[in-house]
């Protein structure tokens, strides 16, 4: 399963987009912005994981400056 995220700028590309995907027989959704916005959060997060473990004082140190 492949999936693809579109952002565009007008309710009509949109509109017009979710309608092709279904006639090809796939499904389509329009995220709300704080949905789009919390996926995206979650996808930098990802690609930035080092898997290293960081003490709690060195975040709060680098937070104070």
């Amino acid at each position: 399963m492949e999936t693809l995220l579109i952002q565009t700028q007008s309710k009509q590309t949109s509109k017009l987009l979710v309608e092709l995907v279904k006639k090809m027989g796939d499904k389509a959704q329009v995220l709300n912005p704080e949905i789009a916005e919390d996926l995206t959060l979650g996808l930098m997060m990802t690609q930035e994981k080092t898997g290293k473990k960081v003490s709690k004082a060195s975040i709060l140190e680098h937070l104070s400056k």
